[in-house]
């Protein structure tokens, strides 16, 4: 485990602030807003993905930060709802 604090753990922003990043990244103000990857992109994106192969090391590091406080769901529980979707 690394003794490094997450980047967002270590300020809280204030409601003003939070508000002014939203505004800042909203409707036309987004870099995507209105934009869609074609489907000859998602599919390109999709076999790359699919064709990468992690190092066993890569995949044990993966694997033990995903059981860690480091995920983001770890000592959270999924509302019923979604688990009901789940199953």
């Amino acid at each position: 485990m690394s003794d490094k604090v997450h980047r967002n753990k270590s300020k809280k922003h204030s409601e003003e602030s939070k508000k002014k990043m939203s505004e800042t990244i909203s409707d036309e103000n987004n870099p995507w807003y209105g934009k869609h990857l074609s489907k000859e992109a998602r599919r390109k994106i999709s076999e790359t993905k699919k064709s990468q192969i992690l190092a066993e090391e890569q995949r044990k590091k993966q694997s033990e930060m995903m059981k860690s406080e480091n995920n983001l769901w770890y000592g959270k529980k999924s509302h019923r709802r979604v688990k009901k979707k789940i199953t």
